[in-house]
């Protein structure tokens, strides 16, 4: 399967997408409603491996490149995401350039890694590609993705991204206000500003893609701020946070329906029936 969210950044395009961690019918409402990727998110929630496989089946039908956002920088669970159908993986906590170089190799088949071989996975079409050429496309199409979200990746960004087949950086912006002592501020932190700039200008360097969230306020204003900055792929926000803000408008509607409309009925019954 084509990677589209690889096709969108080679037209140098803008990319949105949200985080979902919870069910495949909401992903494939993303999908419908135009997004162009969805994180799946294993790292900040309970999914396991088959509802994730169940969440990429749904990105597919709805023509939305399925990432997923593996828990740890462990070969095995980014081998799981890839062979249910992934189209990239993004691995937290990257710090050192040897961390990407692991990433990188767990994503591609030998030789440009080192990812176990087997023709019989989902993404294989359980056997019925020729396997020379889903390994081709497979190493074609799988993006491999790092979040930087710690002071020290910071300190060595030069040299974690100069790191060979890595295809874009994602810039964990509530982690690093955490870790760097601007616990919820995001982009209202200059320190976090100029941290996202210097990543950005190491990714013109080494024409590494960047990718970040727009926190604390998915709104126009920081997508806007973003973009200038040089980010091409927005995660907008959470699939929660979309029903809890929703929730939130709803229940401001039924205080306004209480103070100033007046019912015409009254509950209850009067007669003791």
């Amino acid at each position: 399967m084509k990677n589209l969210l690889r096709q969108i950044l080679a037209k140098g395009e803008i990319a949105l997408g949200m985080k979902c961690a919870s069910s495949p019918a909401l992903v494939e409402i993303m999908g419908y409603a135009g997004l162009d990727f969805v994180a799946i998110d294993m790292e900040h929630g309970p999914l396991g491996f088959e509802i994730v496989e169940q969440m990429i089946r749904a990105a597919e039908v709805s023509q939305i490149t399925p990432l997923v956002r593996v828990p740890r920088n462990d070969p095995s669970d980014i081998q799981h995401a890839l062979d249910s159908g992934a189209q990239g993986v993004i691995v937290p906590h990257v710090m050192k350039r040897a961390d990407a170089e692991r990433v990188v190799e767990a994503c591609r088949y030998p030789p440009q890694g080192r990812r176990g071989t087997c023709p019989r996975v989902r993404a294989g079409h359980y056997g019925l590609l020729n396997a020379k050429d889903y390994y081709a496309e497979a190493n074609r199409e799988v993006q491999a993705i790092i979040l930087v979200e710690d002071p020290e990746a910071l300190d060595r960004i030069d040299d974690i991204l100069s790191t060979p087949g890595l295809d874009i950086v994602y810039i964990g912006l509530a982690d690093l206000s955490q870790s760097m002592g601007f616990p919820g501020q995001g982009l209202n932190a200059p320190e976090i500003r100029n941290a996202l700039n210097a990543v950005c200008e190491a990714s013109v360097l080494h024409q590494i893609s960047v990718m970040s969230v727009a926190y604390p306020n998915p709104g126009p204003t920081t997508i806007r701020m973003l973009v200038e900055m040089g980010i091409q792929i927005i995660n907008l926000t959470a699939d929660v946070m979309v029903f809890a803000f929703a929730c939130q408008q709803f229940v401001r509607m039924k205080g306004h329906i209480r103070s100033e409309l007046q019912p015409t009925f009254k509950g209850g019954r009067s007669d003791g029936i």
